[in-house]
């Protein structure tokens, strides 16, 4: 396969084509990624791009082909980039998610973002002092964003990538309800999953 692409790529005819179908795309693609400036410059994640879990782990440096990392939980903390990453799912299924890890997660606005912590956390915990001052300890909050967890395909859907949050307030405890701006507000098609998930 490798040998037929590399010999595809060097046929003028076709390498002219592929060139011209990216360019067209790049120009007119509904959604633009831009490159997120909180995280360093070796880590190739773009605000509004799309990606799986196991692509995000890779760019961040927490999975490698030869140490792989397997994941479900919805927050990984990064020490070295001083970060945290959350992935969340809009429309949470019965049968994926259990009654005490269906949180509700949703789009208040294009750049406010509502997002509740696991069932136990209090305001007080250590993790959730961390969210809350995370700008005061120089840290960043990330979120990864999808609306269901497969596509209509039942392929493993993709996260996006909605780029560096704020803490603006909180409320409750067990869990804790806290509301994030977004620096770059989030696509208007990813706003209505997000109302038609909350109902």
């Amino acid at each position: 396969m490798r040998d037929g692409l590399e010999r595809l790529w060097q046929t003028a005819a076709a390498h002219w084509d592929l060139q011209s179908i990216l360019a067209y795309h790049e120009h007119t693609s509904d959604r633009l990624t831009e490159p997120c400036v909180e995280l360093p410059a070796d880590v190739p994640l773009n605000v509004h791009g799309l990606y799986s879990r196991s692509e995000v782990l890779a760019a961040i440096g927490r999975s490698t082909p030869q140490t792989p990392f397997r994941t479900r939980e919805g927050v990984l903390h990064m020490p070295k980039l001083k970060a945290d990453f959350f992935f969340v799912t809009l429309n949470k299924t019965e049968a994926r998610f259990s009654p005490s890890t269906q949180y509700r997660d949703y789009a208040i606005s294009r750049t406010l973002f509502h997002w509740e912590t696991q069932s136990m956390q209090s305001p007080n915990t250590p993790t959730v002092q961390r969210y809350l001052n995370h700008r005061t300890n120089g840290d960043n909050i990330f979120l990864l964003v999808r609306e269901t967890s497969e596509t209509d395909a039942g392929m493993t859907a993709p996260f996006r990538f909605l780029g560096a949050a704020d803490y603006v307030q909180h409320e409750s405890s067990q869990p804790v309800g806290i509301t994030w701006r977004l620096r770059a507000p989030m696509p208007e098609d990813l706003l209505r999953e997000s109302v038609a998930a909350v109902g």
